[in-house]
């Protein structure tokens, strides 16, 4: 059976028998009470600077339930209620703590206090006082006051807290509240609240639940007036001897707060509470209730001592802390750790300080003027915060690694910090502009200032496998940054809108840099590197770079700026990597590591500019280079580029001389190496590009100009001894304001068997998009050493659209193509082997739009068909005109070919030659002048032709056919001859049994007329010469009974 006791409340009333005596008044009452198996004093009590005539002080709480044991009584009566054995099962709430005072207090003080007590021993203690006093311009208290607690019961957290003050409607005003907490046990704890202008009503609703695995409270705050200063303080002493200290300031706390956060426990509490019956219903139900109230009490020490701890885990336990208030806060301070934590001078900041790897983390908070926060670990990291006024804000870190400071001036009414989980993510958002972020860090190794001015909208850092960039949403005024990892270096600030400066020693160096408007950085590792910054392009540029042990000195200029700067680095940059701070971890630490992890970036830029210059050093004159360049400036504006790089090593050093393009001079290679390079470029377009990549074998040269008007006609790019090779290239006559895209491709080796590729194409226009030509062109590359070689183009022109491809590797191979008529087109080849010079060279007359070319070696042999005619190439042209003339010069001994061949072709059509069976075959539209010559062609063992010259007007086709008599020599045989004017001389040389027959030799010539009606044969002696205007064909013998009858005369003439 159980049995309700509804309105259960303890009531407390003292009144004065007389007049009241004007001293303090103090009222305890002290009860002893058993729970959860030990003994406890209690002590209640309350006092009030002068007595009231009446004082009236009462705990109430909704109803009590007590549950009999099962035969304790038979039938219901009050005489056996006070004699039995009973239980109570809980004290249902709501609760409420009042007062009353029929006299005005000028100060009222209820007490309360808990002594655990171990034979006849005070073994521990809790102890909370409550002050109330009047307020500024008041005199007195509230005459009444009611505070309300609602929980299911005494083992429910709590829901809902509210307090009035005085009678509703009359009365009403606020007081200053004092609170103090003592607790001594096995640790030390003191804890102190104070409350200026304690709203007259207030109520704080608490909602908990659970969600995705964290327990969440709610806190609602209501008040009826703001609150003027809410202070706490607590520290706790440790068994071990370690203090930790909270301190938490509100100043300006608004009528309307809300507080959402995660960490700590649903506490539970003891369901039923045993009583000894012999004390009787009212003190059996008076220990029952105040040993309840004991459980609770008992846990303020506990939630006191959990409260740093909450909120320090929450980057662990990846909890969030959100706060609202309607109106805003004044002011919040909160400071957590040992006693000494770390301030700034700034209106707001956080900081973290930590003495030492085995200190405890203090960490330290104050915000004006904060309408929201929010700090949020549950994903990654973030910060918001909406603020009512500009202010200034510090994020600090003092810790073992070292000491870090981030400013924020005059922060916006939204600022909010976000890392993504896997730390590849940092955001800065930002509603209005920011004039300046200061950024300090120094870690053991490393030192890095940066100040942004004029930040707006957002910033972001983004680290990603391959890529690591900065950008901001719009551009930022003022980019500077300094840093280094030495004390001997000092910052380095030139009189300049822009400026990077770097300097090395060794591993030790600086880097100093100023960027204005600026918006975008990236920086993308792999294969190729590549450097890319975007801004408005505000003043000039200035670069200079140093490395003191290499002797190597770089200094360049940008005027303007531009807007768009991409740069391609060399490929021995590829393993550089740039951390990305991670600002959370197991405590508030990793903010202060995150933010000292800045070092890192800077750290890795030292490295990555050591290693660049130590690598740029060693690498000089070694071949695998690529590196481009693109930009962009405003509109209807040029840039000009100036560079000068210098290397003075052990190789003898001489000045490059100043020319508008580049001019270098190196000797030596690697650390050996002496070097000097000059750019100058005048009116470099609004937009454009320059790339350069170099291998063993290949160049590749792009240049993109769109609005190119330079300040100088022609262009001169040259480079002597850099890679072992001289380079040349020539441009003249560049108009004004045009588009220009230019592109070559070459590819060389010129050892036997070896493979030549040339490509180039050329698009010019006006900006309107009309084409338009530039003047004369000249290529030159020629490779030093044990091989040298020489590699030339040139060109009286560039017209504004042409392609010009050639290939030479068994076959040659030209594809040309033109958007108007070229006077001529000069190319040459030449390789030294041995001391001996070979070449191809062409000389393109008169050019189509468009032919193409092509030579196809035959080094196959055929037993089926004489060996005289094998092994000459087959030649094809095809032209979109008949005025081409062609001169080929081709010495093919030292490019893994036999004898050296001349051809002149003049205004051709398509012609082209072929084998057809062992006849050699020209055909063509029409040629109207043609000579071949061949030289030093051996054809079988004895017999060489020293030279074969044929030419003939009016071509159309011949053939050429071969037989061979006993004895091995040859028979010439010439068919199909539709050409005029043929003509064809032949110098050989026969050896016949090891003897020189050359000057003897003697030749049957049988010719057959046009008409076919006319025969002829004739004998010749010594060099071949014939003449065929007016046959159709002819036969050429050799006569070897006459060589054999001129030799015996020979042999007895002599």
């Amino acid at each position: 059976p159980s049995l309700s006791f509804e309105g259960f409340t303890i009531t407390l009333e003292v009144e004065a028998l007389g007049t009241p005596n004007p001293s303090p008044l103090e009222v305890y009452v002290v009860k002893a009470i058993s729970y959860s198996g030990k003994n406890y004093l209690w002590c209640l009590g309350a006092g009030a600077d002068h007595p009231p005539s009446r004082l009236i002080m009462s705990v109430r709480a909704e109803r009590v339930v007590a549950r009999f044991e099962r035969g304790s009584f038979s039938g219901f009566s009050l005489s056996n209620l006070s004699s039995a054995q009973f239980s109570f099962i809980d004290v249902v709430g709501p609760y409420s703590i009042s007062y009353w005072s029929q006299d005005d207090l000028s100060s009222f003080s209820p007490h309360i206090a808990l002594l655990k007590v171990e034979d006849l021993r005070i073994v521990g203690y809790s102890h909370l006082t409550g002050t109330l006093t009047p307020s500024l311009g008041y005199s007195s208290v509230p005459p009444s006051g009611n505070l309300s607690l609602d929980f299911p019961s005494l083992t429910s957290p709590i829901n809902e807290l509210a307090w009035r003050a005085g009678e509703e409607g009359s009365g009403e005003f606020p007081t200053r509240l004092d609170l103090a907490y003592r607790e001594e046990d096995s640790a030390s704890l003191y804890a102190v609240a104070k409350v200026t202008d304690l709203p007259p009503s207030l109520h704080i609703k608490v909602d908990r639940h659970s969600t995705g695995g964290k327990n969440v409270t709610e806190l609602t705050y209501h008040g009826s007036h703001t609150v003027g200063r809410l202070a706490f303080h607590e520290e706790i002493l440790s068994p071990t001897g370690e203090l930790s200290v909270t301190t938490m300031l509100i100043k300006e706390l608004p009528l309307t707060l809300h507080l959402s956060t995660t960490g700590g426990e649903f506490y539970s509490y003891n369901a039923t509470f045993p009583v000894n019956a012999s004390l009787g219903i009212v003190g059996g139900m008076l220990e029952g209730v105040m040993g309840k109230i004991s459980g609770r009490f008992g846990r303020i020490g506990r939630v006191l001592r959990s409260l740093p701890r909450s909120v320090a885990t929450l980057p662990e336990e990846k909890g969030w802390l959100e706060a609202e208030c309607e109106g805003g806060l004044g002011e919040i301070f909160y400071a957590s750790g040992e006693l000494k934590y770390l301030t700034t001078s700034s209106s707001s900041y956080l900081s973290i300080y930590q003495a030492n790897e085995d200190a405890y983390p203090t960490l330290s908070i104050r915000l004006k003027n904060v309408q929201k926060g929010e700090l949020n670990f549950s994903s990654g990291f973030k910060v918001a915060l909406t603020l009512l006024k500009r202010q200034k804000v510090d994020l600090a870190g003092i810790i073992p690694g070292g000491e870090t400071l981030l400013m924020v001036d005059s922060a916006p009414g939204e600022m909010t910090i976000l890392q993504d989980p896997e730390g590849e993510r940092l955001f800065l958002g930002l509603s209005e502009r920011v004039e300046e972020v200061h950024l300090l860090g120094r870690s053991e190794e490393v030192s890095i200032e940066m100040i942004i001015e004029g930040l707006m909208g957002e910033a972001e850092i983004i680290n990603l496998k391959d890529t690591f960039w900065v950008s901001f949403g719009t551009h930022v005024e003022n980019f500077q940054a300094y840093m280094t990892n030495s004390a001997t270096f000092i910052p380095r600030f030139y009189p300049i809108s822009n400026f990077l400066s770097i300097h090395q020693r060794g591993i030790s160096g600086e880097i100093s840099i100023k960027l204005q408007r600026v918006s975008f950085f990236r920086f993308v590792r792999g294969t190729a590197p590549i450097i890319e910054i975007r801004s408005e392009g505000a003043g000039d540029l200035l670069i200079e770079l140093g490395e003191a042990i290499n002797s190597l000195s770089l200094r360049g200029a940008f005027r303007p700026l531009p807007e768009y700067l991409n740069m391609t680095l060399p490929s021995n940059l590829t393993g550089v990597e740039i951390p990305l701070p991670s600002l959370y971890g197991g405590d508030f630490t990793g903010i202060a590591e995150g933010l000292l992890s800045l070092t890192g970036i800077a750290d890795s830029l030292l490295n990555l500019t050591y290693n660049a210059l130590d690598s740029m050093v060693e690498r000089l004159g070694a071949i695998g280079q690529n590196m481009s360049l693109s930009w962009r400036v405003g509109s209807d504006q040029s840039t000009d580029l100036v560079l000068h790089v210098q290397r003075l090593g052990s190789a003898p050093f001489k000045s490059a001389s100043w020319t508008h393009g580049l001019w270098i001079y190196q000797s030596g290679k690697g650390r050996e190496s002496s070097l000097d390079m000059k750019i100058f470029l005048m009116g470099l377009p609004s937009e454009g590009s320059l790339s350069f990549s170099f291998e063993e074998e290949t160049l590749v040269f792009d240049l993109d100009f769109e609005g190119y008007s330079p300040a100088m006609p022609w262009l001169l790019v040259r480079t002597l001894g850099f890679q072992d090779r001289d380079i040349t290239i020539y441009m003249n006559d560049i108009k004004s304001g045009i588009n220009m895209d230019v592109k070559a491709e070459i590819t060389t080796n010129m050892s036997i068997g070896g493979r030549i590729v040339a490509h180039m194409e050329a698009h010019v226009s006006t900006l309107e998009g009309e084409p338009v030509d530039l003047g004369e062109v000249l290529a030159r590359l020629r490779k030093l050493g044990e091989e040298p070689s020489l590699r030339e183009i040139y060109m009286p022109a560039l017209p504004a659209d042409f392609s010009f491809r050639g290939r030479m590797e068994r076959d040659i191979d030209v594809n040309y193509s033109s958007s108007q008529y070229l006077e001529f087109l000069y190319i040459k080849l030449s390789k030294s082997l041995k001391g001996r010079w070979s070449q191809i060279y062409g000389i393109f007359h008169d050019l189509p739009l468009s032919f193409s070319a092509r030579i196809v070696s035959n080094p196959l042999v055929s037993l089926r068909h004489t060996l005289t005619l094998q092994g000459f190439p087959t030649f094809s042209l095809a032209t979109s005109g008949r005025d081409i003339d062609l001169y080929i010069n081709y010495d093919g001994k030292g490019l893994g070919q036999r004898g050296r061949y001349q051809l002149f072709v003049e205004n051709a059509g398509d012609t082209e030659t072929y084998y057809h069976g062992s006849m050699y075959v020209l055909k063509s539209e029409g040629i109207e002048y043609f000579t071949l010559e061949m030289e030093n062609i051996p054809y079988i063992e004895g017999f060489t032709i020293n030279s074969l010259i044929f030419s003939a007007r009016d071509v159309k086709s011949l053939a050429l056919d071969s037989s061979m008599l006993p004895g091995g020599l040859p028979v010439i045989y010439l068919k199909k001859l539709e050409v005029r004017n043929v003509k064809a001389v032949l110098d050989f040389s026969l050896k016949v049994r090891g003897k020189d027959m050359s000057p003897r030799g003697s030749f049957y010539v049988y010719r057959v007329s046009s008409s076919g009606f006319t025969r002829t044969l004739s004998l010749q002696s010594g060099p071949l010469e014939i003449n065929l205007e007016g046959y159709r064909s002819a036969t050429i013998i050799p006569a070897p009974i006459v060589m054999m009858w001129q030799e015996a005369v020979s042999g007895v003439v002599s």
